[in-house]
């Protein structure tokens, strides 16, 4: 299979899957953007260790890689499938208080069965900790081996990439308001501040919710310039959101082209755009930041 220098960002929500592709050559536009129907839920696939809907998806991603031949394939890792939490330096650069505090975290799940990685923070002192089931990145490789090029991003990573991609410059929170959670990320300046997810049967529960959260993370009443909402129940939490945090910080949902700073042939979708948008960012081939004085 021939290659090119095209991007493909994908991501499941639901019954669909969204996708975006981009060109380097031509920054912030997109040559295609769409979704794929399914007929049953995506939410529980990957935990699948056969079955019929797993081999329907990978069928479907494989098509789109023979459509497109992408370079490279960035996929979102839904926030369910992994666990986010802050733990000081000094437990990250000492090992056996870093896995004995894992081994609590994870309830004495074998080390051998979990992947980590380390995420600097804008607070030096802490390091954020994602925490992946290694039968779950296997199902992710499985899923889109055709690409060698593949990364599988966080929703945390979301702000990273925007801040890449956008001209925001500012403090900012990302929420990615999914069918049954909401993953809340706060950037300062570029970089991490903090990330949580949180489990959301009911859109209605979203003031006790960010309540409760808040009071163990500061940085969730923090400042912030902009509060930027992505995901099918975007609406629905930009609503209650307002309510809880009052009309003091700028908020903006993903559900137009122009607010995800892109261009594309088309302008109208059959499909809510604020689901797409975690593909289309991870379309786009991200570029240098020039830092401030």
């Amino acid at each position: 299979m021939a290659e090119s220098d095209e991007c493909l960002g994908v991501c499941i929500e639901g019954r669909q899957l969204f996708y975006a592709v981009s060109h380097p050559d031509r920054p912030a536009h997109l040559s295609h953007i769409g979704s794929i129907d399914f007929s049953f839920s995506l939410d529980g696939v990957l935990h699948e260790e056969e079955g019929r809907s797993f081999d329907i998806l990978k069928r479907s991603i494989d098509q789109l890689v023979e459509t497109h031949k992408p370079e490279t394939l960035r996929f979102l890792v839904p926030a369910r499938y992994e666990c986010w939490s802050t733990f000081p330096r000094l437990v990250h650069e000492t090992a056996d208080e870093r896995e004995d505090h894992l081994n609590m975290l994870m309830n004495g799940r074998p080390r051998s069965e979990l992947e980590t990685t380390w995420n600097t923070l804008s607070n030096r002192e802490f390091r954020l900790m994602m925490i992946r089931e290694r039968r779950i990145s296997d199902r992710l490789r499985e899923l889109t081996n055709r690409v060698p090029g593949t990364e599988f991003v966080s929703e945390f990573e979301l702000a990273r990439q925007w801040h890449h991609h956008s001209s925001e410059r500012g403090e900012f929170l990302i929420l990615c308001a999914r069918e049954r959670t909401l993953s809340v990320t706060s950037s300062l300046l570029g970089t991490l501040r903090g990330a949580t997810w949180m489990p959301l049967e009911r859109t209605g529960d979203l003031p006790f919710l960010w309540q409760w959260y808040g009071k163990e993370l500061s940085w969730m009443n923090g400042f912030h310039d902009q509060i930027y909402v992505c995901g099918s129940h975007a609406l629905e939490v930009s609503d209650r959101l307002t309510a809880t945090i009052g009309s003091g910080t700028h908020l903006h949902i993903f559900n137009t082209l122009e607010e995800m700073q892109v261009h594309a042939h088309e302008t109208t979708y059959g499909f809510p755009l604020e689901s797409a948008f975690p593909a289309i960012l991870l379309s786009q081939h991200p570029q240098p930041v020039e830092s401030g004085p």
